[in-house]
């Protein structure tokens, strides 16, 4: 093995699988709800592809679901060992495996399944799906980098806000200037952006057409030339003037950020800060770094910009890092900071001391992650976000008893909890759907991910059980996003919107008024809100103690992390041209003016028609009885009709299809070994297969293998525990034989 490719599993799955005509999934404990999940919105983002593509994905995809990042880490799959031994080089047949992990977000969870299941399918159209056809295309077709990778990019996140914010920091650190030089990320960024530009401009069918038209002539340039009739270049050049007076434009309002005021260093590209956190007093900020795979945790001295790096987890190695913790909070006393993050398959918590420099470490059990965690005014509590069973939710953990208490038990998204008015309300974003807390067993739909701000009435719970309430809506806007809530003060709470096109820090009071008198006065609340800053660049992060606030900032190629004075003049920033744009389409599933909505069915519908009348027959889409029961097990039937014969379609953002309907129901399986193939080599060479020992006889020459030939061919489990090799070595003039053999197990 490679230094960093050892893999070590803390803990023993045992998986399960379900088995659907387009997909399996295959899951471990607590990861039901997430193959639920995965069932239903798995199905809606290939429909919409294979409607996009007009193209029919011929081999099942194979979902991989680890309930943590973390988790995914201890897998073997892709760590085969040996691999550096062929010269000859190898073909790796991976299959149609997309892995996934849930870091709290349904909607980097949908990313991610939209990411892999465009992957395999524009692998299989560019490829083929036979092992001769992808041998043949793989040495034709070679896309550019920032093509592939972008076409997959947008395809998974067509266009957002941040997105836009990430493409706006490379225009300003000139790092798309060398565009054929471009790798990575960066790549796949600018890969993002420019389908992006070709669907706005030429819409949506375009970017389509430019992808068959590449495959056709094997060629991407072809491809752009034959379809948007102007050459690479041309268009690289027209993607750079778009975007660079779009951001002029953008800016011609706004301020410029702050700069950086911590520490006595600049600080260092490549590296991302997190989490900068102050604390009550103000002497003592602590923010997180993660260079490459390896994290750490600083606490920085205000007065003499000294800082201590109390925390360092993993290594400096090239593998996926994850920015999800650790997650840091502030004693509302200002002296501890505690510092919860996750290591060796368990959740851990740090105390911290600035005073004493005291440590105090501890675990945490039967949470799977904590994404956000903030101290009540008493001290006494901890309001925590945490991922258990594959589900989002609100706690308070007591500091003396480690008790935990639940809050919300549904299937939204609910961040950033935050204590306010003397610990009575409890507010939090999340992206629920209404004011009505779902009871425990709420449907697990595929929601909208724009997030709101929500508050809760911690006063009127009584015990540690869950109880449901009605909650209050503090924000409501369905394009934007509102997250990171903190308390500044009675009914007064700052937080960070995106409803300018660049996320700023919002101000938002809550009052409330006489509504009605009976034998009782009835109050009626209501909320004012107010823009405190007018960027130019997308806060980050941010935090405050009621009289400073910091903010991290990345408008170029380094962070700034600044503090100042919490100041409460109200700014009135413009929208950005892509905010207008937002402001304009509709929402997500809704039919533009010029489409006609014929019908939308489920086949379950249909069937349930079928049997109550033998004569009904759904004429807009003829679905025969033996079709239903083999190929429309868990379809969804969509007809859309437009009214015009043209190819423009208008650019729509926002590419999460929902549902409101259940996926349809399969038994749970234990998943059982299966090998398939795994790699295959042929190497050309005068090595020995095995190399022995030669005696020294007193002379010059020693026995040479001369050369011969080597075949090696490998299968390998799903989960790629269990790796079984195979070879022959076959001498000059088929003279000698040499078979061999390897086993490698991994768990």
């Amino acid at each position: 093995m490679e230094f960093g490719k050892n893999r070590i599993q803390y803990s023993d799955y045992f998986w399960s699988h379900y088995r659907y005509e387009k997909f399996n999934i295959y899951f471990f404990e607590q990861g039901k709800n997430l193959a639920d999940y995965v069932a239903r919105s798995a199905h809606l983002q290939l429909k919409e592809f294979e409607l996009q593509f007009e193209y029919k994905l011929k081999e099942k995809v194979q979902f991989i679901i680890y309930n943590t990042q973390n988790q995914s880490r201890e897998s073997n799959i892709g760590n085969y060992p040996d691999e550096g031994f062929s010269p000859g080089g190898f073909a790796r047949t991976l299959g149609n495996k997309v892995f996934l992990f849930f870091d709290g977000n349904h909607e980097n969870f949908d990313r991610q399944i939209r990411s892999g299941v465009a992957r395999i399918l524009i692998d299989e159209i560019t490829f083929g799906d036979g092992f001769s056809d992808e041998i043949k295309n793989e040495a034709l077709i070679n896309f550019p980098e920032w093509y592939y990778e972008g076409l997959i990019a947008y395809l998974s996140d067509k266009w957002s806000i941040k997105i836009e914010g990430n493409v706006k920091s490379m225009f300003n650190a000139g790092y798309f200037e060398n565009f054929n030089l471009l790798r990575g990320e960066r790549a796949s960024l600018a890969g993002q952006s420019i389908w992006y530009f070709i669907a706005d401009k030429y819409g949506e069918e375009a970017v389509v057409n430019v992808f068959y038209m590449s495959k056709i002539h094997r060629d991407f340039s072809d491809g752009i030339f034959f379809i948007l009739g102007k050459s690479y270049e041309n268009l690289i050049s027209e993607w750079s003037t778009f975007f660079k007076s779009r951001f002029i434009n953008d800016d011609r309002t706004k301020l410029p950020v702050d700069t950086n005021n911590i520490g006595k260093r600049k600080l260092r590209k490549g590296i991302a800060y997190q989490r900068l956190t102050i604390n009550k007093n103000g002497d003592f900020v602590s923010y997180t770094t993660t260079n490459l795979s390896q994290q750490r945790v600083f606490v920085c001295n205000t007065t003499s910009n000294v800082k201590k790096c109390i925390l360092r987890l993993g290594q400096k190695i090239d593998i996926r890092p994850d920015y999800s913790f650790p997650v840091l909070a502030w004693h509302s006393k200002g002296d501890v900071l505690s510092v919860f993050y996750e290591f060796k398959g368990e959740m851990h918590w740090l105390s911290y001391n600035v005073r004493t420099k005291e440590k105090i470490k501890t675990k945490l059990f039967q949470i799977e992650k904590i994404l956000e965690a903030s101290y009540s005014e008493s001290g006494r509590k901890i309001a925590l976000s945490c991922v258990v069973d594959g589900k989002t939710d609100i706690f308070v953990l007591d500091v003396l008893s480690r008790a935990r208490e639940q809050i919300t038990d549904d299937f939204y998204d609910d961040r950033a909890p935050v204590f306010l008015n003397n610990d009575k309300l409890i507010i939090f974003s999340s992206n629920r759907q209404n004011d009505s807390m779902l009871l425990k067993d709420s449907k697990n739909l595929v929601y909208k991910h724009s997030s709101d701000i929500f508050s809760y009435n911690y006063s009127k719970k009584t015990n540690f059980k869950f109880t449901p309430q009605v909650l209050f809506r503090i924000t409501n806007t369905p394009n934007f996003n509102e997250e990171k809530p903190l308390s500044i003060g009675y009914n007064t709470i700052l937080y960070l919107s995106d409803e300018s096109g660049i996320v700023n820090q919002w101000e938002i009071k809550i009052d409330s008024t006489v509504a009605f008198v009976d034998t009782t006065l009835h109050y009626r609340f209501y909320t004012k809100k107010r823009a405190l800053t007018n960027y130019k660049s997308n806060i980050l992060y941010h935090s405050t103690n009621g009289n400073q606030v910091t903010r991290i900032f990345r408008p170029s190629k380094k962070s700034i992390m600044s503090i100042s004075d919490l100041k409460f003049e109200t700014k009135n920033p413009t929208q950005t041209d892509f905010a207008k744009f937002i402001s304009k389409v509709p929402l997500v599933n809704e039919v533009f003016k010029e489409d006609k909505v014929i019908k939308v069915l489920t086949v379950d519908s249909i069937k349930q028609k079928m049997k109550i009348n033998d004569d009904f027959l759904f004429t807009d889409y003829y679905v025969f009885k033996d079709e239903m029961d083999k190929e429309h097990i868990d379809s969804v039937v969509e007809i859309i009709k437009p009214n015009k014969n043209t190819t423009f379609r208008h650019f729509k953002i926002n590419g999460f299809p929902t549902s409101d309907a259940m996926a349809t129901k399969v038994k749970q399986r234990n998943y059982e070994i299966a090998f398939r193939t795994s790699e295959i080599s042929l190497d050309i060479d005068n090595r020995f297969l095995n190399p022995q020992y030669q005696r020294y006889s007193g002379g010059t020459s020693y026995p040479m293998p001369g050369m011969n030939g080597f075949m090696k061919y490998s299968v390998a489990d799903l989960l790629e525990d269990h790796l079984l090799i195979g070879g022959i070595r076959v001498s000059s003039f088929f003279s000698k034989f040499e078979p061999y053999d390897k086993y490698f197990f991994s768990s």
